[in-house]
Protein backbone atom coordinates (compact mmCIF):
# COMPACT_ATOMS: atom_id res chain seq x y z
CA UNK A 1 0.00 0.00 0.00
CA UNK A 2 1.32 3.38 -0.87
CA UNK A 3 1.17 6.34 1.93
CA UNK A 4 2.72 9.08 2.72
CA UNK A 5 4.46 10.39 5.82
CA UNK A 6 3.95 13.61 7.74
CA UNK A 7 6.86 15.24 5.77
CA UNK A 8 5.57 14.68 2.16
CA UNK A 9 7.40 11.69 1.48
CA UNK A 10 5.47 8.65 -0.45
CA UNK A 11 6.37 5.25 0.65
CA UNK A 12 4.91 1.87 0.17
CA UNK A 13 4.20 -0.11 3.86
CA UNK A 14 4.12 -4.04 3.73
CA UNK A 15 3.43 -5.69 6.78
CA UNK A 16 4.62 -9.81 7.07
CA UNK A 17 4.11 -12.57 9.92
CA UNK A 18 5.59 -15.15 10.96
CA UNK A 19 4.18 -17.19 13.75
CA UNK A 20 3.24 -14.49 15.81
CA UNK A 21 6.28 -12.12 14.76
CA UNK A 22 5.17 -8.59 12.28
CA UNK A 23 7.55 -6.74 10.63
CA UNK A 24 6.42 -3.91 8.29
CA UNK A 25 8.75 -2.61 5.71
CA UNK A 26 8.90 0.78 4.12
CA UNK A 27 10.11 1.05 0.84
CA UNK A 28 10.76 3.47 -2.08
CA UNK A 29 8.96 3.18 -5.60
CA UNK A 30 12.64 1.75 -6.40
CA UNK A 31 11.93 -1.27 -3.81
CA UNK A 32 14.88 -0.29 -2.01
CA UNK A 33 14.20 -0.53 1.74
CA UNK A 34 14.08 2.28 3.52
CA UNK A 35 13.74 0.94 7.17
CA UNK A 36 11.49 -1.61 9.78
CA UNK A 37 9.48 -2.18 12.75
CA UNK A 38 9.00 -5.74 14.18
CA UNK A 39 6.48 -6.34 17.09
CA UNK A 40 4.76 -9.30 18.04
CA UNK A 41 1.82 -10.53 20.40
CA UNK A 42 2.80 -10.33 24.15
CA UNK A 43 0.01 -10.79 26.34
CA UNK A 44 -3.25 -11.06 26.21
CA UNK A 45 -3.95 -7.26 25.73
CA UNK A 46 -0.25 -6.05 25.02
CA UNK A 47 1.87 -5.78 21.58
CA UNK A 48 5.48 -5.55 22.53
CA UNK A 49 7.32 -3.60 19.83
CA UNK A 50 11.14 -4.73 19.25
CA UNK A 51 12.27 -2.31 17.47
CA UNK A 52 11.93 0.46 14.83
CA UNK A 53 14.70 1.05 12.36
CA UNK A 54 15.02 4.35 8.95
CA UNK A 55 18.26 3.44 7.38
CA UNK A 56 20.64 6.28 8.04
CA UNK A 57 20.45 8.11 4.56
CA UNK A 58 16.49 8.02 4.53
CA UNK A 59 16.02 9.33 8.56
CA UNK A 60 14.03 12.43 9.21
CA UNK A 61 11.44 12.15 6.89
CA UNK A 62 8.70 10.80 8.28
CA UNK A 63 9.39 6.98 7.70
CA UNK A 64 9.79 6.17 11.27
CA UNK A 65 6.59 8.05 12.74
CA UNK A 66 4.87 6.00 9.55
CA UNK A 67 5.88 2.79 10.54
CA UNK A 68 4.35 3.15 14.31
CA UNK A 69 1.46 4.55 13.37
CA UNK A 70 0.86 0.98 11.50
CA UNK A 71 2.15 -0.98 14.36
CA UNK A 72 -0.77 1.05 16.59
CA UNK A 73 -3.02 0.27 13.94
CA UNK A 74 -2.53 -3.57 13.76
CA UNK A 75 -2.42 -3.81 17.45
CA UNK A 76 -5.91 -2.08 17.43
CA UNK A 77 -6.74 -4.80 14.25
CA UNK A 78 -5.61 -7.33 16.20
CA UNK A 79 -7.46 -6.14 19.52
CA UNK A 80 -4.93 -4.96 21.62
CA UNK A 81 -5.09 -2.08 23.98
CA UNK A 82 -1.50 -1.72 24.71
CA UNK A 83 2.12 -1.05 22.78
CA UNK A 84 5.30 -1.78 25.05
CA UNK A 85 8.58 -1.80 24.38
CA UNK A 86 12.43 -0.90 25.73
CA UNK A 87 15.01 0.46 24.49
CA UNK A 88 18.82 1.45 25.57
CA UNK A 89 19.25 4.59 28.55
CA UNK A 90 21.72 6.51 26.43
CA UNK A 91 19.75 6.88 23.55
CA UNK A 92 18.12 10.48 23.47
CA UNK A 93 17.25 10.47 19.95
CA UNK A 94 14.96 6.94 20.67
CA UNK A 95 13.46 9.03 23.87
CA UNK A 96 12.51 11.91 21.72
CA UNK A 97 11.27 9.96 18.66
CA UNK A 98 9.04 7.90 21.06
CA UNK A 99 7.84 10.60 23.00
CA UNK A 100 6.74 12.68 19.79
CA UNK A 101 4.73 9.63 18.62
CA UNK A 102 2.50 9.42 21.83
CA UNK A 103 4.59 7.16 24.00
CA UNK A 104 4.91 7.32 27.70
CA UNK A 105 8.65 6.57 29.07
CA UNK A 106 9.50 5.10 32.21
CA UNK A 107 12.98 4.93 33.41
CA UNK A 108 14.36 1.67 34.48
CA UNK A 109 17.48 0.21 35.91
CA UNK A 110 19.32 -1.11 32.87
CA UNK A 111 17.08 -0.13 30.32
CA UNK A 112 14.08 3.08 29.95
CA UNK A 113 10.70 1.26 29.09
CA UNK A 114 8.29 2.38 26.76
CA UNK A 115 4.33 2.40 27.07
CA UNK A 116 1.28 3.29 24.68
CA UNK A 117 -2.25 2.88 25.12
CA UNK A 118 -4.59 2.08 22.08
CA UNK A 119 -7.97 3.39 21.43
CA UNK A 120 -9.11 1.15 18.68
CA UNK A 121 -12.14 3.78 17.39
CA UNK A 122 -9.13 6.83 17.45
CA UNK A 123 -6.63 4.71 15.77
CA UNK A 124 -9.09 3.11 12.99
CA UNK A 125 -10.47 7.07 12.20
CA UNK A 126 -6.76 8.33 12.42
CA UNK A 127 -5.70 5.94 9.78
CA UNK A 128 -8.95 6.44 7.69
CA UNK A 129 -7.98 10.06 7.56
CA UNK A 130 -3.86 10.10 7.50
CA UNK A 131 -3.64 6.64 5.08
CA UNK A 132 -7.28 6.36 3.89
CA UNK A 133 -7.47 2.99 5.41
CA UNK A 134 -10.83 1.60 6.40
CA UNK A 135 -10.91 -1.38 8.62
CA UNK A 136 -12.73 -3.29 10.78
CA UNK A 137 -11.57 -6.23 12.46
CA UNK A 138 -12.35 -8.91 9.81
CA UNK A 139 -11.03 -6.93 6.71
CA UNK A 140 -9.44 -3.80 5.09
CA UNK A 141 -10.36 -1.74 2.84
CA UNK A 142 -7.70 0.76 1.22
CA UNK A 143 -8.60 3.39 -0.49
CA UNK A 144 -6.03 4.65 -3.41
CA UNK A 145 -5.57 8.02 -2.72
CA UNK A 146 -3.01 9.17 -5.86
CA UNK A 147 -2.27 7.99 -9.16
CA UNK A 148 0.88 5.93 -10.45
CA UNK A 149 2.15 8.92 -12.41
CA UNK A 150 1.80 11.65 -9.55
CA UNK A 151 3.01 8.86 -6.88
CA UNK A 152 6.32 7.77 -9.55
CA UNK A 153 7.59 11.55 -9.09
CA UNK A 154 6.92 12.18 -5.70
CA UNK A 155 8.78 8.91 -3.97
CA UNK A 156 12.16 9.61 -1.92
CA UNK A 157 15.73 8.68 -4.44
Amino acid sequence: MVVKTDKNVYIIIKTEKSDEQYTTYAYNIEGEKLGYASFTTWTNSEIWLYQVKTFEPFRNQGIGSTLLDFVSYYSAKLNYDHIAGKFSPTSEHAREFYFKNGYGIYEEDNYNRLEKKINKEEIFEKMSKKYHITSTKQNDKTTPTQDKAKIGSSFIM
